[in-house]
């Protein structure tokens, strides 16, 4: 239970689905990085080359997306409290 509410089996699937889904996309870029710098210089791919070139960043991208849905998450939740305890639905849709 979290703010009164009740949770069901397929929301807590959908949170694992996700959070599956988060850290395989994590892990695929991270163990790509690796092969890259494991790789001879000479071997690399044209394939690989560009990928690098296009997203060089691709760990710090990853890990701003999981920032940024945690913020998401965390307003979204503070908004839930504010409604609940010092407004009304109203005045949150502007109704």
């Amino acid at each position: 239970f979290a703010f009164g509410r009740r949770y069901t089996k397929v929301h807590t699937l959908g949170v694992l689905v996700c959070s599956i889904g988060i850290t395989i996309n994590a892990l695929q870029d991270y163990k790509e990085d690796n092969a890259l710098e494991l790789s001879d210089d000479a071997v690399e791919s044209e394939q690989e080359e560009l990928i690098e070139a296009d997203y060089p960043h691709k760990m710090l991208g990853d890990a701003l997306a999981i920032i940024g849905g945690i913020l998401f998450g965390i307003d979204n939740t503070l908004q839930e409290v504010a409604v609940r305890d010092w407004g009304s639905q109203l005045e949150y849709l502007g109704c």
